[in-house]
């Protein structure tokens, strides 16, 4: 999941890369609301990413504690 979601960020970060350069050329309206669109994308992208990577970290922290992952190893 997160790694879809890493992929849409670049997506839209390429995306917004074009617009940028087209928009160098000849300044546009619609390509500015691409953009804006592609930076609220990568925004909301990035916070659902950080999300799931912090509940995943406290899950794993949870499961320590409560003695259910261990760092020793077996010989």
């Amino acid at each position: 999941m997160i790694d879809k979601m890493n992929g849409e960020i670049d997506a839209y970060k390429e995306i917004k890369d074009l617009c940028e350069d087209m928009n160098k050329l000849q300044h546009s309206v619609e390509i500015d609301s691409i953009i804006r669109f592609c930076d609220r994308m990568i925004e909301q992208l990035q916070e659902t990413v950080d999300g799931a990577m912090e509940s995943m970290y406290e899950s794993f922290k949870k499961n320590k504690i409560n003695g259910d992952l261990s760092d020793e190893t077996i010989n």
